[in-house]
């Protein structure tokens, strides 16, 4: 609904100079007008609090449901001292580098890929391998349009190369320039697929936490799994 936290505030600071009738309180009050300034003033910062503590609360039960340990710390004056301050660590899990013929198959995979040369490509995919493809899919991770169309052309032809990395790893390159919608799509593939198999849940959120850092990820990925969720539930 809105880009940023500055939308809401200007948005909501229009919103408190309207009187309204939703609640009867009996207050001691200065003066029978409104007072806009103030209005203007306490109200959006503090729905603001109000909308970070749910969404808080939510990644914390998230964690626990996924037997992850959930820590974080709220700053009421938006200040942080980095000298104080470590982050959430992010558990990092490496993958083999490509090297001798794998190396050599995702150049030339690039290549033909670059220059939108399917027929070419077609003869490469007996060739192929999940760890090719999520390497493939690294290389061309700033590319959000190339690595899309690369994503569904292996969905097309061979499904059975996309695992779970390979899926959250298109996830956060698509989260990460903000293509909710495409990224909404292979979530709702991936989690209805196995919708009763609670370990595929499990994997799912695992596979997103450790491409987290291969990827250089955004929080964005989380929001749209968790808006998965909430919505098939």
């Amino acid at each position: 609904m809105f880009e940023s936290a500055r939308s809401i505030i200007s948005w909501l600071g229009d919103c408190a100079k309207i009187k309204t009738s939703l609640q009867v309180l009996t207050l001691q009050r200065e003066t029978g007008k409104v007072m806009v300034k103030r209005q203007r003033t306490a109200f959006p910062p503090n729905f603001l609090h109000s909308l970070d503590g749910s969404h808080m609360m939510m990644t914390a039960i998230a964690c626990k449901e996924a037997g992850l340990s959930f820590a974080a710390m709220k700053n009421p004056n938006s200040t942080l001292l980095r000298s104080k301050w470590t982050p959430i660590p992010i558990p990092h899990r490496t993958i083999l580098e490509p090297q001798g013929q794998d190396l050599d198959y995702i150049n030339i995979a690039h290549s033909h890929l670059l220059h939108y040369d399917w027929a070419k490509l077609d003869k490469l995919l007996t060739k192929s391998n999940s760890l090719r493809v999520k390497h493939f899919l690294l290389k061309l991770q700033n590319d959000y349009v190339i690595s899309l169309k690369l994503f569904k052309w292996i969905e097309l032809h061979n499904p059975s190369l996309l695992t779970l990395e390979t899926n959250s790893i298109i996830l956060d390159i698509l989260t990460k320039n903000r293509k909710f919608v495409s990224a909404e799509s292979i979530l709702k593939k991936i989690i209805g697929s196995c919708s009763c198999d609670v370990n595929h849940h499990s994997k799912l959120f695992d596979a997103v936490i450790h491409s987290y850092r291969m990827c250089d990820s955004t929080p964005r990925v989380f929001d749209a799994l968790f808006k998965m969720y909430a919505q098939m539930k």
